[in-house]
């Protein structure tokens, strides 16, 4: 705005008002113009139909194949030990630390990544083999 009146400086004529008025009226006109803008952009956007309509088959796909995972999942849980399970439900759902685990279940740190680590590669090779 500031610009604007500097470079229209030579437009104000005393004879016609204050400066006062004149800044008021330029920064009244500014307005209207951002007003008008707006407006027309809004117009726009409401005219232009969505790119792409939404398919409600994709949402089925989805639930589907997350119903499938889940369920290969409760298969796989069952292949690991009780140990395993109760590390991996401290850890994967309650957000424990390792460190937290073993001071939860009072087992050394290192028998905590031991069975994490084979629940989750027993985990890996039944869910690698659902996926075929």
């Amino acid at each position: 705005m500031f610009l604007s009146v500097w470079r229209s400086a030579s437009a104000y004529d005393a004879a016609r008002g204050s400066v006062r008025s004149w800044l008021l009226t330029q920064v009244h006109h500014r307005a209207v113009d951002v007003i008008r803008r707006e407006d027309a952009e809004r117009r726009r956007s409401l005219r232009q139909p969505d790119p792409i309509p939404a398919d409600p088959t994709e949402d089925v796909v989805e639930d589907e194949w997350l119903r499938a995972r889940r369920a290969d999942m409760r298969v796989a849980l069952r292949t690991i030990t009780d140990d395993q399970r109760q590390v991996l439900q401290l850890a994967y759902f309650d957000g424990l630390t390792q460190s937290q685990v073993a001071e939860k279940l009072g087992i050394p740190l290192g028998t905590v990544k031991s069975r994490t680590l084979s629940a989750m590669l027993k985990l890996r090779e039944v869910l690698s083999g659902a996926d075929r």
